[in-house]
This record gives C-alpha cells, sequence and structure tokens, in this order.
C-alpha cells in the first residue's frame, strides 16, 4: 500500500484498519441526506428525457430502449466522507451504500467486493474528489462516464487538493495528461484493489448514466451536453500537439483484442486497401493519434464495440460504419443521432440471441457483404480504387 501511494510525497496517509463487512445495507441518497445535512449537495443539471430513433437492427427492443429519462446529476461534499476503492460506493456507518452510487442499479457491482473483515483505509487531511465505478476499465465507459463525470467537475468549477481517479492503463494516463490534470494530483486506483479513502472533504461527483430503463443489456446512454464537453476538451488539445500523417480511409483492426476477433480479417482488410484503406490496431495508438485518426478521417469501417467509442470525435461529414457481427449494440446508433453525425450500422451475420456468447465469440465475415458494402460507398462517391 505505501509502494502505490509513495509519488504523494507532499501527503500523508494514515494507513488504518476497520471492519467492513461487505454485506452491506443499501441506502437512497435522499434518506442518507436526511441523515446527514452538513453533506452538501449541488445540482448539476435537471433529469431530461431522451428519445432516439428505435435502432433498425433491433432483436430485443427491451434491452435497447430509445425513450427514457437520464437521472439528476449532481455534486456532493462529504465531511470526513469514505468511498471503497474502485467500486466507487459511498459509504455511511460502516454497513450501509449509497443506492445512487451502485454502477447501473446491479447488486452484483457491490458483491464483488472481497470476503474479508478487516479493509485499509487511507486517511488524508484535504480535499479529495474521487470518480470511479464499475467498467471504468472499458474504454467507452471511461470516455461516456468516468470523464463526464470529470466534466462536472471541470463545468462547476469544483476546487481540490488531490484526485483520485484510475490511471491503470494508457489510454487512461493519455487522457488525463490530455485534459491537463496535474500528475502530482492524482491518487491512482488499481482494478480490484479493496481499500476505502476518508478525507475531510470527499467529493463524489454522481454517476451519469443512471437512467429509469432497467441496465439494458444490448445499449449504453451517455448525456449529450457531457460527452460534448469530453470531446470539446480533448480534440482541443489534441489539436495543439504535432498532428501524424494518417490516411483519410481506415478500418479498425480487432487482432489486438481477445473478444470478437474476425477470423478473416486480412481478407476483408484485402477488400478495402484498393479504394484506399489504411488498417489501424488501436491499441498501438497513443489517445492524441486516436482522436485526430478519426477526427480527420473519411470514411471509417470498425467492427462492433469499444473502438468505435472515437467516432465521437468524427466530423458530421465522416461516414462511419459499424460492422455488427454476433452482438446487437446499439449504443453508437444513439450516440451519432446526439451528435448529429453520419453513422451507418451494417449486420454482417445473424445476431446471437445469448449475450455472453454473443460478447466473447469470434465470427467470420461473408465477402460478399463486405464488397456490398465497398459497392455502396463506391456508388455514393465516397471512395474509388486508387489510381
Amino acid at each position: 500500500m505505501s509502494k502505490l501511494f509513495s509519488f504523494a510525497a507532499l501527503l500523508i496517509f494514515t494507513i488504518t484498519e476497520q471492519t467492513c463487512s461487505i454485506n452491506f445495507d443499501i441506502i437512497p441518497l435522499t434518506s442518507w441526506l436526511q441523515q446527514n445535512p452538513e453533506v452538501q449537495y449541488q445540482k448539476c443539471f435537471d433529469e431530461y428525457t431522451f428519445k432516439f430513433k428505435p435502432f433498425p437492427l433491433s432483436i430485443d427492443p427491451s434491452q435497447q430502449p430509445y425513450v427514457g429519462q437520464i437521472k439528476e446529476t449532481f455534486i456532493l461534499t462529504i465531511p470526513n466522507g469514505r468511498i471503497l476503492s474502485d467500486t466507487g460506493c459511498v459509504l455511511s456507518n460502516n454497513h450501509q451504500i449509497i443506492a445512487d452510487f451502485i454502477w447501473k442499479k446491479r447488486l452484483h457491482n457491490i458483491e464483488n467486493i472481497p470476503t474479508m473483515d478487516k479493509i485499509p483505509t487511507i486517511i488524508t487531511h484535504h480535499k479529495v474528489v474521487v470518480i470511479t465505478q464499475s467498467a471504468y476499465t472499458n474504454y467507452w465507459h471511461w470516455i461516456s462516464e468516468i470523464l463526464c463525470r470529470l466534466a462536472l467537475i471541470d463545468m462547476f468549477k469544483i476546487q481540490y487538493d488531490y484526485i483520485c481517479i484510475p490511471q491503470s492503463t494508457p489510454f487512461m494516463k493519455d487522457s488525463l495528461a490530455l485534459w491537463g490534470i496535474d500528475s502530482q494530483k492524482i491518487i491512482p486506483i488499481s482494478y480490484e484493489q479493496c481499500f476505502c479513502i476518508q478525507a475531510n472533504e470527499l467529493i463524489v461527483p454522481s454517476l451519469v448514466s443512471n437512467t429509469n430503463t432497467d441496465c439494458p443489456l444490448l445499449s449504453c446512454y451517455a448525456q449529450q451536453h457531457l460527452l460534448t464537453y469530453v470531446k470539446n476538451k480533448l480534440l482541443t488539445a489534441a489539436q495543439k500537439t504535432d498532428q501524424k500523417p494518417f490516411a483519410k480511409n481506415i478500418f479498425i483492426s480487432r487482432k489486438d483484442t481477445p473478444l470478437r476477433n474476425i477470423l478473416n480479417e486480412d481478407d476483408v482488410f484485402a477488400l478495402l486497401k484498393p479504394y484506399g484503406f489504411e488498417r489501424y490496431e488501436l491499441s498501438n495508438l497513443s489517445v492524441t493519434d486516436q482522436i485526430l485518426l478519426f477526427h480527420n478521417a473519411n470514411v471509417i469501417i470498425a467492427p462492433q464495440g469499444t473502438c468505435v467509442a472515437n467516432t465521437i470525435f468524427c466530423d458530421s461529414k465522416t461516414a462511419i460504419i459499424e460492422l455488427f457481427q454476433g452482438l446487437c449494440d446499439s449504443t453508437f446508433w444513439y450516440t451519432s443521432q446526439m451528435l448529429e453525425q453520419n453513422y451507418t450500422p451494417f449486420q454482417t451475420i445473424p445476431f446471437m440471441h445469448d449475450y455472453i456468447t454473443a460478447w466473447q465469440s469470434h465470427t467470420i465475415m461473408p465477402l460478399p457483404i463486405i464488397q456490398k458494402l465497398i459497392d455502396n460507398l463506391v456508388s455514393a462517391k465516397r471512395i474509388s480504387v486508387e489510381k
């Protein structure tokens, strides 16, 4: 533990241990605030209704709601507040967790807390922002939730001494650096590391993906005003760097991921290459390069997955084609409507009805289907054969 926090030479932490049952009671935020009048509740944005065009490829509309409510967002300032490690669950009275900070309302996210009687507590006499939650290791959830929660701190000019936020992967470190956060102020969070942070003033922005849609599996929701803020902040910073030359027509590879590989990806790319497409593995690019790659593109063809998150940085004229394999997910169909983008969902094979199987399975893309896509792009004069 001391090695983990050795970066904060100016910050004196006292490491103590306390009993903390994992069998927590769940308390609604409203009840907790009534019991704790010293907590400051700063309202950020009202609850509002979202309404999109239905996903044209949907196989289960109940899992892809296109109408619903995004919950009110807020920032809490909690004197001597405590929060649990990477789950981001706010604690009350040692045995209670505030319901509104359980990600996606899914109780299994708190059942994953290790079965241990004692959890180390990091105590600091400072003002500390804590932004973390389940699923932060996924690039889309990082952008649409972690960074959107960070946007609340920015937009409402919240002052703090330190910020406790994950930075265990290159994309986390890259995006926080682009954001302009002083690395000396970051208390890092490691994946599934169980500890508690207690601060003189604990500042916690609300979750930003809470809806009334009962956590559908096949869609994730972002808030337009927050996503736009994140997009503009990172894009502006990226454009101030030295820009590398990238192709205008790009094909995103899934060779660098263990899930949902395209087994005949080389054959798919062989059809695209004569039309000026270049193939990119995003894990080999910095966040800055990913932002600029997508922003400056003419046509983007990308297999369904978190790589499509970078399309938020695209120009409205960019043709975005998401190639669907076995998994039917409407997230970026909805996001593209928010950002007024030129997006086309393109189905390559029949969808699988079992989510876990679809989420994991490698597939083969029928080459005649890809040729049909190419023919459509040629007819629309979006691409042409290289001379």
